[in-house]
Parts: structure tokens; C-alpha cells; sequence
């Protein structure tokens, strides 16, 4: 027993054969010898000598045999083995192995029947890791033998025990032979053997149960939870989370069928940035043992196993960090496997653990099927959708494209009729240009020598009003004086501004004069509200302007762009006469937008149609009645805002409720001319106030 235990203890080192061989028939030849020598009191010292140095010597060889197993084991479950297994041999066979060297060398004076008292320790040490450790993992088979001897034992006692009151308290015959008792016992333990059954099988449960968990409740959680959900990164992360936890595994890492290989799907706790695992090939030698379905690989098992045989899927083990893999399989293929690292505890898998991780594989799998399944379904839905999208994007740039094309034609009727309309206006201007000629030329004499009256006139005035300062003159001849030179400078300014008026139309179409920077604000306030404020009275309006605390300067002709403004506004006054006070107002705004600066003009009048919105700035067309209007304002207002200005003008707004006007004149950018400080502007008003004062 001790060489046969030698030879496959830790490992194995031969056939059961050969080790039946040796270990057993050099000892049955002992055995005989040693009986056919105990009557032959000259040879028996001898061959009870030869007996006893050879049972020492199996000791020893098996004492050799475990240390060098556990010197050369690639397995920390082997070791443990060794170790339980020692304790209980040094415990057990060291003082029976002492008392026989004593025997040999007194020639057989020590007594040797006291070697049996400490034997039973050996046998005690190996219960106990297979009961408490699952060492030898052999629980499952001494857990079904324990049960069923237990549950053939209740049998025997309560027949036994049957028979024994029947026949020596009721003093009935023997019930041995009786075919009535035999029936009646019979289904009667038919009837009990279910519930004594789950009793035995509960009480065998606890006293093997080492497990720290419910396998039940956690499938049942672990199915719960994968069937609620088709997601394929969320059925990996519950595959990962059940094993980790319930077994407290430093590490869980799943790999999934990709081609013609495996890819590290998912593992917890994650890698580190770049440390994925390459990839396995489908016939390397771990892949192949996996295809075994449903086989599980522990590391221990492999390193039990010669180099040949194990050796690269060992060498696999330790490339992935694994202690137990556990394959998935679908109808018969493999999937992926789950690799399960070291428990946190230290402890090694037990059968148990074994059967749980089957059993959730097997869940798992399914699910991750399915999921795959739904997200490839996915996939092809997107693909489907992607192409409908395509196709239908393709549909809507051919109809693009043909649209682009009607609108080229319409485009280029419109062209063609703008055109012929241009021609047209060409040639209306044309003859307004001689017309305009002809009566600047008639006007400019009699103007000119209306202004050399006029500035005659206030020469005199002055004269007179410094000749009679000296004069105690009375207060209303000084107001007459006063008022005389005022309706004289009233008049000289119309004047100027219907000689200005004539040279507007005389230029028309031409480049603008001389230019500097302006303040849109100051032109609004200073030059148009005092030239405007009559005619307003007279149309019962009001003008509002809404100007912000600082505008950029912009830079032109004033001059060009405040007859612009005065058009617009003069327009508005238009627009709005006959209609009640509320409806009379008109509100100018200016405002900076970006790099522009933006002038909207508003009335409340009762707005243009859309038809005479796309003619009002054409020359010649004017929505007012005969006699009020020439149709030039707007055509000249907008040539000066783009050709001097580099702006836009454009009816933004036109309704029931009024129209809106809006100018966009844009920022001079820095360095430019419209840039010059605000300082010389002010020196340059300065000085225009003094001349006037002095005058």
C-alpha cells in the first residue's frame, strides 16, 4: 500500500498496472513466506527482520516520494495536498516507523503492537481536507457515498428494528419469513424513502457545505438579470459581475469567437490603457481542450498531466493569468470562455465552484447569443437604414439638381427680361440725363444769383444790426433785426440745399465727391432733425431717434449719405399722412452689428405691396400720387449707399402696420480713413461753430 501510494501520490508517476504490479506482488510473495515461516523457530527472526526492514523502507520511500513531489509539483494545489498528507504521515507513521528501527536492532525485544496507536491519525488528516478542502477532489464521490450508506443504513435499522420488537416484545414468529411483513415494509418505505431522502440529502449538504453562497439564489439573480436585457456591453459586464463577486476572483476576463479566433471582449477590473491580450488562434491547444464542451479546465488538473500533454495549454494559463476556464458554448460550438483568475481569500475551487460556473456558462452563453443575434439584427437594420438614406439623398440631389437647373432657366428669362428692362431704364436715363442738364443749367443761373442776393442781404443785415448796437434801439426793433437775419440764413440754406438737390441729380450714376470720417448719430441729431422738424409739424408726426451712447465712425460724404436719410424719412412722412397721431410716428435706429453699422428707419403707415416692393428702387416707379413723387428718390438713395458706402439698402419689413427701411453701411476696418480720431472731427465742428458765430 505505502510504494502503490508512493507512485501516485502527489502525482502520478506510472501505469495502475505497473504500480499494482510492483507494490503488490514482492509484498503477497513476503506475505507467504512469512507465513510458511512461523512455525521454524531458526528462520522466522530472520524473515520477520526481512519483513520489517521492507515495510520501513516502503515508509520511507514513500516519506522520499511526497518531498519530491512537493519540490517539483507546478501545482500550489498539489503542495497543499503534500502538506495535509505529511502532517498526517509524520503524525501517524513516525513513531510506529521509530519503534520498529528499534525492533530491528534489539532482534525483535521491542514490543511491536504498540505501533497501531497513533496509525488512525493518517486517515483522520485525509478526511479532513477532503471534507473541509475538497483536496483530493473527491467531495462529490464521498458526498454520494456518505449519502447513500446513510440513507441504506436508516433502511436496515428501521427493518432490524422492526423485526427485533416483533419478535422479542410482541413475541410474534419471525417476521423474516413472512411475506405479508416484507410487502407491507416494502411500500411503506416507498411511502417515507422521498422525505427521508431530502433529509438525508439536506443533512449530507451541511456537513459538506464549505460554500460561502447560495448556488440557487445566485442563478436565479444572475437569470433574472440576463434576461432583461439584449445589450450586448451589459450582458459582459454581468458575466464578469457574478463569478468576481460571488467568488471574490482577483480577476474575470471574458474572450469572444471572432473569425477565426478569440478577442478579449471584456475583464474586471479593466486594463490598463494598451493592454489588451493578442489574439488566439482557433487550433492552438487551449482552444482545442475548450471545444470539449462542456468541459471546464482547471490549472491544477493541467499541471498533473505530463509536459506533452499540458505543457502549451499551461503555458497559456499563465499567459492569460488563469486558474479555471470555463467554456460557452451554442449548439454545440464553441463561443468563448470565461477566465477566472486566483480567489481573493486564497482558497481553491471546489466542485461546487465548478458546477456553478458550468451552470451560469451555460446562461450566460444563451444570452450573449441572443444579444449578438439582436445586434447584428441592429446592424442590418442600420445598414438598411443607411441605404434607404442613401438612396432617398441620391433621389433628393437629382431632383436638386433638376430643380438648379429650372432655376438657371428661370434665372436666366429673368436675366433676359432684366435685361430688356435695364435697356429700357438705360435709355429713360438717358433722356432724363439731357433733361436734367438743360434744367440744372436753367436753374443753377437764376440759384446762383438768388444765393448772391441772399448773401448780400446778410451783409446789410449785419451792417445794420452793428450800426445800431450803439443805438438805444426798443426791444422789438432788435427782434425784428434778429428775426430778419435768421429768415435771411433760413432762405441761403434752402437755397444751397436746391443747388446741392440739382447737382445730386446732375451726378447721378457718377463717383461721390470729397469724403471724411462722420458720426451716423451727430448727422441724425444735428443736420436732418432741424431741417425736418417743420414739415412734421405741418403732418402732425413726431420723429424718435433711438441712437446707443457711441457708434463707429464711418467714412464718405455726409452730405450724400443724410439726403439719403432725408429721403427715407421724407418718404415716411408721406406714408403716413392722414393717419391718426398714434400711427404718425416714425423712429429712427441705429445699432452696431459686427463689422456694420445698421440704420432702420419705421414708419406706421400702411405699407407697400408685394408687387411694388420688387419695383421701388426702379427708376421712374413711385407709389405716390401724380404730381408727389418722381420715382428717383429711392434709385439715387441706393446707388449712393452701395456705390459710395459700400452698403445695401432694402425694404426689410412692409405690412399692415408700416414699413421698415434698413441701410447697412460697413465699418471702415483699422487704419483706414474712416478711422481718423474723433478728436479732429471736434476741432473741424469747432471751428465751424466759430466761422458761423462770427458771422
Amino acid at each position: 500500500v505505502f510504494i502503490h501510494l508512493a507512485l501516485f501520490f502527489p502525482v502520478r508517476r506510472t501505469s495502475v498496472r505497473r504500480a499494482a504490479a510492483v507494490s503488490y506482488l514482492p509484498a503477497a510473495a513476503l506475505a507467504l513466506v512469512y507465513e510458511h515461516r512461523l512455525g521454524s523457530p531458526a528462520l522466522y527472526p530472520g524473515v520477520h527482520a526481512f519483513a520489517t526492514l521492507y515495510l520501513a523502507g516502503a515508509g520511507l520511500f514513500v516519506l522520499a516520494a511526497v518531498v519530491a513531489g512537493y519540490v517539483r509539483a507546478r501545482s500550489e494545489l498539489v503542495r497543499h495536498r503534500v502538506r495535509f498528507a505529511v502532517l498526517g504521515l509524520l503524525v501517524a507513521f513516525v513513531y510506529p516507523l521509530l519503534i520498529l528501527t528499534a525492533s530491528v536492532i534489539e532482534g525483535g525485544r521491542v514490543p511491536a503492537n504498540v505501533m497501531g496507536f497513533t496509525a488512525f491519525l493518517f486517515p483522520l488528516s485525509i478526511a479532513y481536507a477532503v471534507h473541509k478542502r475538497d483536496l483530493f477532489e473527491i467531495d462529490a464521490l464521498v458526498q454520494r457515498g456518505v449519502y447513500y450508506a446513510t440513507l441504506s443504513g436508516i433502511v436496515t435499522a428501521v427493518y432490524l428494528g422492526l423485526a427485533a420488537v416483533a419478535t422479542h416484545v410482541l413475541h410474534l414468529s419471525p417476521l423474516g419469513h413472512s411475506s405479508a411483513f416484507s410487502l407491507a415494509f416494502t411500500l411503506g418505505v416507498l411511502l417515507v424513502l422521498p422525505y427521508v431522502r431530502e433529509r438525508v440529502q439536506r443533512l449530507v449538504d451541511i456537513i459538506f457545505g464549505r460554500q460561502s453562497y447560495d448556488v440557487q439564489e445566485v442563478l436565479a439573480a444572475a437569470s433574472t438579470a440576463l434576461g432583461t436585457t439584449l445589450n450586448l456591453d451589459e450582458i459582459l459586464r454581468l458575466t464578469l459581475r457574478f463569478p468576481g463577486d460571488v467568488l471574490g476572483l482577483e480577476h474575470v476576463t471574458m474572450f469572444i469567437r471572432t473569425g477565426n479566433g478569440f478577442e478579449e471582449a471584456a475583464r474586471s477590473p479593466e486594463r490598463a490603457p494598451g493592454g489588451h491580450l493578442p489574439r488566439l488562434v482557433a487550433d492552438r491547444s487551449l482552444t482545442r481542450r475548450l471545444a470539449d464542451l462542456p468541459r471546464v479546465l482547471v490549472r491544477d488538473s493541467l499541471a498533473l498531466q505530463n509536459a506533452n500533454e499540458g505543457g502549451a495549454a499551461l503555458a497559456a494559463f499563465d499567459a492569460l493569468g488563469a486558474e479555471l476556464i470555463v467554456p460557452f458554448g451554442c449548439q454545440g460550438a464553441l463561443t468563448g470562455f470565461l477566465v477566472c483568475g486566483r480567489k481573493r481569500a486564497g482558497t481553491f475551487f471546489t466542485a461546487g465552484d465548478v458546477s456553478f460556473l458550468r451552470t451560469f456558462a451555460n446562461q450566460a452563453a444563451l444570452s450573449l447569443q441572443n444579444a449578438r443575434t439582436y445586434h447584428d439584427l441592429e446592424v442590418l437594420n442600420a445598414d438598411l437604414e443607411r441605404r434607404v438614406d442613401e438612396r432617398t439623398q441620391q433621389l433628393a440631389t437629382s431632383n436638386g439638381q433638376l430643380g438648379a437647373s429650372l432655376e438657371q432657366l428661370s434665372s436666366a428669362y429673368r436675366t433676359l427680361q432684366a435685361s430688356q428692362e435695364q435697356l429700357v431704364a438705360a435709355q429713360k436715363m438717358a433722356a432724363f440725363g439731357r433733361l436734367a442738364a438743360g434744367i440744372a443749367h436753367e436753374m443753377n443761373t437764376p440759384l446762383g444769383a438768388a444765393l448772391n442776393g441772399l448773401k448780400i442781404a446778410r451783409e446789410l443785415v449785419d451792417e445794420c444790426e452793428a450800426a445800431t448796437n450803439d443805438l438805444a434801439l426798443p426791444a422789438e426793433d432788435q427782434a425784428t433785426f434778429t428775426e430778419l437775419r435768421t429768415l435771411v440764413g433760413s432762405v441761403e440754406d434752402w437755397t444751397r440745399k436746391a443747388v446741392d438737390y440739382i447737382r445730386s441729380v446732375k451726378s447721378h450714376g457718377r463717383t461721390a465727391g470729397a469724403a471724411a470720417p462722420f458720426d451716423v448719430g451727430r448727422l441724425l441729431e444735428r443736420d436732418l432733425q432741424p431741417l425736418l422738424m417743420h414739415r412734421l409739424r405741418l403732418a402732425g408726426g413726431t420723429l424718435e431717434l433711438r441712437l446707443p451712447p457711441a457708434l463707429p465712425q464711418l467714412y464718405g460724404d455726409s452730405a450724400r449719405l443724410g439726403q439719403v436719410l432725408a429721403n427715407l424719412i421724407n418718404n415716411a412722412i408721406d406714408a403716413c399722412e392722414g393717419l391718426g397721431p398714434e400711427r404718425t410716428r416714425i423712429v429712427v435706429q441705429a445699432d452696431c452689428e459686427g463689422d456694420e453699422v445698421v440704420v432702420r428707419v419705421r414708419d406706421g403707415g400702411t405699407g407697400i405691396g408685394p408687387d411694388a416692393r420688387e419695383r421701388i428702387f426702379n427708376e421712374f416707379y413711385t407709389t405716390k400720387p401724380p404730381g408727389k413723387g418722381t420715382g428717383l428718390g429711392l434709385p439715387i438713395a441706393r446707388d449712393i449707399v452701395t456705390g459710395e458706402f459700400g452698403g445695401t439698402l432694402a425694404c426689410t419689413e412692409s405690412g399692415a402696420e408700416g414699413t421698415t427701411f434698413t441701410i447697412r453701411l460697413p465699418v471702415p476696418a483699422s487704419g483706414s480713413p474712416g478711422k481718423t480720431d474723433e478728436v479732429d472731427e471736434t476741432q473741424q465742428a469747432a471751428a465751424g461753430d466759430s466761422a458761423r458765430a462770427a458771422a
